[in-house]
């Protein structure tokens, strides 16, 4: 079983979330502290607790969080996640073409703990909560995973294609015929834009490699998998249990 221990630091701007996040993370196993958010308490921290994971509060107006990116870059090589309290289309744009990962504030700190895990590939307790997991709840944890933002309409096709491509023998040669219509038809669209939308979410996978160690590389060069493509490996990947395979 893997061993590796997540160095994770929460930042708290006044409220109580920070320490329950961390709470979370430490019931967990994983070694967790809250430091107040501002840009020379976090800098110091990152020097001298040496963490792999900050969790930032996007309610932070004194924290340039794309300056405060790179100045952390300088320092060690430490993945920045900024929680949301509300939707924010252009915050979340713009910090994740500077590659920080933004996500919604989780209704249960134990979500947070188990999607980290799962796309750091730590072993911890929330293990046997995912294998219980049914299958649309693993379907949306491949995803994430892979680094599809949820806020992207495509990734509800993308669930929803998966999902119905896992009941179908072969899905390489089904999916404009069978897959795409179900899921217009079901998301109240077209198949034509489920394509579209499929295809840009998959062009929008972020490129670190905590998001992406899931999906085998391409041959020729290409960074990118097409619709059928990835839609094939996730079934794979998810009728292997390799959810559950990469961190035991």
């Amino acid at each position: 079983m893997i061993s590796k221990q997540l160095r994770i630091i929460t930042g708290n701007i006044g409220d109580p979330v920070a320490v329950a996040l961390a709470n979370a993370f430490c019931k967990n196993g994983e070694w967790a502290v809250v430091r107040w958010q501002d840009e020379n308490t976090l800098l110091h921290a990152v020097r001298q607790e040496h963490p792999d994971l900050l969790v930032l509060d996007s309610g932070s107006p004194e924290l340039d969080f794309i300056e405060f990116s790179e100045k952390v870059s300088e320092i060690a090589e430490v993945h920045i996640m900024v929680l949301m309290h509300r939707e924010n289309s252009f915050l979340e744009k713009m910090l994740r073409q500077s590659g920080i990962d933004c996500r919604r504030y989780p209704e249960d700190p134990a979500e947070l703990v188990q999607e980290i895990c799962i796309r750091f590939g730590c072993c911890g307790t929330y293990i046997p909560h995912f294998i219980s997991m049914n299958p649309d709840q693993r379907v949306t944890a491949f995803l994430q995973n892979a680094g599809i933002s949820a806020n992207l309409q495509g990734f509800h096709f993308l669930r929803s294609a998966i999902r119905r491509a896992m009941e179908l023998p072969y899905c390489s040669g089904s999916v404009t015929q069978q897959i795409y219509p179900a899921v217009a038809a079901e998301l109240n669209s077209t198949p034509a834009r489920v394509e579209r939308s499929i295809r840009h979410a998959l062009s929008q996978m972020r490129e670190q490699p905590q998001f992406t160690g899931i999906l085998p590389r391409n041959s020729g060069g290409r960074q990118r998998m097409t619709n059928t493509e990835f839609i094939a490996f996730a079934v794979e990947y998810l009728r292997a249990g390799q959810c559950v395979k990469a961190c035991v």
